[in-house]
């Protein structure tokens, strides 16, 4: 079909310049200093992130980006997959599109740029896609709030934005999902299935419901198809979840929801991932799979810390095997699915 936009721009986390401590101290001041990962008065949150975090967190963290680095033959797999990604997906829709970060390079505004010179007129319609399935403030929030206060800095508000809604649910991303990792649950015929999710405080549940609906979270989370669910993080998480086992159907799976990634002493989303992999080896499991279906692309989070520490981890408790599952990265279907899911959108506007 012919769509409306001028082109699209993908936009998803980012990664340091370099696994350089510096770039991993810069990096890590953009994001934890965004008002929506970290929940504080802005006074506080700079003494807090400048006086503690960054200081404590910036060595151990750039070693994790230096062995990432290493072992991705000296690149961040982020940034690679976004650039195939997006040159696969312009082949595939004909349509100009750019890839941007919410936090490093490239930025919004160099991303407009690249795409004002692919354009040979003035852009006047405008796609962006944050590529977070589910909603969070701190994640798909943030990146389409950023991306329209930059397009509208640079090119004012004449033009017409049209931003993606999360595709948490979409028999598209769904089925792309489950096509990538089937072939190697089937052959490794591992029966135990967890889904990671990044974890996020138990406190953007409430502020986001506060903000978009209202009304505060409930402890039992969301009704199916509710206003609240609309921007529930850990009911799209779940919901995805089911819905992955269902279109995967295999026999003898057990598959569970779990979150990574959880800091700090405030309360995050559970079932942790790291506790729920100690209690499988306790039980006797040997064999188990993780998936990371919300994260698009994998990154720091699925390779590092899944692929490399929890692995380390689970044989360390007499696990034999921990298989980490690819991410839709630039797939074929992924290719496929994303086309479809702009395609479907921008019909639902027509």
């Amino acid at each position: 079909m012919h769509l409306p936009y001028d082109g699209v721009i993908l936009i998803n986390v980012g990664s340091p310049a370099s696994p350089e401590i510096a770039d991993v101290a810069a990096f890590l001041k953009k994001f934890l200093t965004d008002k929506y990962v970290i929940s504080l008065p802005w006074l506080w949150r700079q003494i807090l992130i400048r006086g503690v975090i960054i200081p404590f967190r910036k060595r151990k963290s750039a070693a994790m980006y230096q062995r990432l680095w290493r072992n991705s033959g000296e690149t961040f797999p982020l940034v690679e997959t976004m650039e195939r990604l997006t040159v696969l997906l312009e082949s595939h829709l004909c349509l100009p599109i750019v890839s941007a970060m919410r936090y490093g390079a490239p930025s919004v505004q160099t991303a407009l740029r690249t795409l004002r010179k692919k354009n040979t007129h003035e852009l006047k319609c405008l796609l962006v896609v944050p590529l977070f399935p589910q909603f969070a403030l701190s994640g798909y929030h943030t990146a389409a709030e950023h991306a329209l206060s930059e397009i509208r800095t640079l090119l004012g508000n004449q033009i017409r934005i049209d931003v993606l809604p999360p595709f948490y649910k979409s028999e598209k991303y769904i089925s792309a999902v489950c096509d990538v990792i089937r072939p190697d649950l089937e052959r490794r015929g591992c029966k135990h299935l967890l889904l990671a999710f990044h974890s996020i405080p138990v406190s953007h549940l409430h502020k986001a419901s506060v903000l978009f609906t209202g009304h505060t979270h409930s402890s039992l989370c969301c009704a199916s198809g509710s206003l609240e669910a609309e921007v529930c993080y850990q009911y799209q998480c779940i919901e995805s979840s089911r819905l992955i086992s269902e279109r995967l159907n295999i026999e003898g799976l057990e598959v569970e929801t779990v979150f990574q990634s959880q800091m700090g002493h405030s309360t995050w989303l559970g079932p942790s991932l790291k506790k729920r992999l100690a209690e499988l080896a306790g039980k006797g499991f040997r064999q188990v799979s993780v998936a990371s279906p919300g994260l698009v692309c994998d990154c720091l989070e699925t390779l590092d810390e899944i692929g490399e520490r929890e692995k380390e981890a689970f044989l360390s408790l007499g696990g034999e095997s921990l298989q980490l599952l690819p991410c839709l990265n630039a797939s074929q279907q992924w290719v496929e699915a994303l086309a479809d899911i702009i395609e479907d959108y921008a019909e639902s506007l027509s």
